[in-house]
């Protein structure tokens, strides 16, 4: 229900975009949500609003085994800039047979969200948690599964347009092999 509410708001966010005299853009355009920097009146930066936030990615981790991929997050920002959440991941890549390599990864991230402007966000992050990994070769036809404890460490970079934000994820899939990287499109909004 919160996930089509996200859609809803969403979508009303671009409409009034849209429709609205050129005054009334720059109040949607303003960050307004969790996780976004405060400005005052005066222009001077007063910290990060704390909140919840949601996401969802889609992208791809360019491997055999880490092909199509995406991923949802939940997370909670601090007045301090710090950022605690959960995430899931989970790729597909190359198949042989009536096996299909892919990669699943439930974890939890912690980062520290940087504003070198205040719509634009850079937040810095390491993700872990246990993975599950299944690797297929096609010649001859092999399939290893295993289980591991994930290390990623990554970057999220978003651009925030009132309570919604757009970006990208970009992040090493550092442990349990095969090592790869992973860049993914994501879409959110704080709650």
């Amino acid at each position: 229900m919160r996930f089509s509410f996200a859609i809803v708001s969403m979508a009303t966010a671009t409409v009034e975009l849209l429709v609205a005299p050129r005054g009334a853009r720059a109040a949607v355009l303003t960050p307004t949500g969790p996780g976004t920097e405060e400005v005052n009146a005066q222009g001077h930066r007063e910290g990060i609003r704390p909140g919840w936030e949601a996401s969802a990615g889609i992208g791809s981790g360019f491997s055999g085994t880490y092909g199509l991929g995406y991923e949802g997050r939940l997370g909670y920002t601090l007045p301090v800039g710090a950022y605690f959440g959960a995430q899931v991941q989970a790729f597909y890549g190359q198949g042989a047979v009536d096996q299909k390599a892919h990669g699943t990864f439930f974890g939890v991230e912690g980062g520290y969200k940087l504003y070198p402007l205040p719509p634009v966000e850079i937040r810095p992050y390491l993700f872990l948690g246990p993975a599950f990994i299944t690797e297929v070769s096609t010649n001859p036809t092999t399939v290893s599964s295993k289980t591991g404890f994930a290390v990623q460490p990554g970057a999220l970079a978003t651009y925030h347009l009132g309570p919604a934000f757009v970006g990208g994820d970009f992040r090493f899939l550092a442990t349990p092999g095969p090592f790869g990287v992973a860049l993914m499109g994501t879409v959110g909004l704080g709650l």
